[in-house]
């Protein structure tokens, strides 16, 4: 057994506690930190790419309405 063992098992043995609960949950703290500030990136991705198809659509449709403005303005000129 290493010197740092017998150590650490005195210090147990004395009363101290053990910081590996405090590390285990500190990594769990840490992985959802992550996990949220990947979803977070993903949500604002996705809103950005909505928007943009959303932009598309808007624009098809104003094309739409003005090719049909256009062509009842035609439709009255003829008459």
């Amino acid at each position: 057994m290493s010197l740092f063992c017998a150590v650490r098992i005195a210090k147990l043995e004395a009363g101290e506690k053990d910081d590996y609960e405090f590390r285990e949950w500190q990594a769990r703290m840490d992985q959802l930190d992550r996990e949220k500030k990947l979803e977070e990136f993903e949500r604002r991705r996705l809103t950005g790419r909505l928007c943009q198809e959303q932009s598309v659509i808007a624009r098809q449709k104003m094309v739409v309405q003005k090719k049909h403005n256009v062509a009842e303005m035609r439709a009255e000129v003829a008459l």
